[in-house]
């Protein structure tokens, strides 16, 4: 399968942020993640504040439930059409 140039962004990386990056890596290679754990081999960023310079073209929220409407809300004031 041919991988589109598309920036993801996947925000949390427990088992379920793992399982979207396995699932998203097959079709672009070009994903970043936001977590604040040390010992990953991916790109990654640790400030919600990075988000603006990353722009995303598809972001996955995959933290703890409680911190999604935060985060939802960064975006929706920060970055437009996502």
């Amino acid at each position: 399968m041919k991988k589109v140039n598309l920036k993801v962004l996947i925000i949390g990386f427990g088992s379920m942020g793992r399982k979207h990056y396995e699932a998203i890596n097959k079709i672009t290679n070009n994903i970043t993640v936001l977590t604040n754990q040390k010992k990953i081999s991916h790109k990654k960023i640790s400030s919600i504040k990075e988000i603006s310079d990353l722009n995303p073209d598809y972001i996955v929220i995959s933290c703890e439930t409680v911190k999604h409407y935060n985060f939802i809300k960064y975006i929706e004031k920060n970055l437009k059409n996502k």
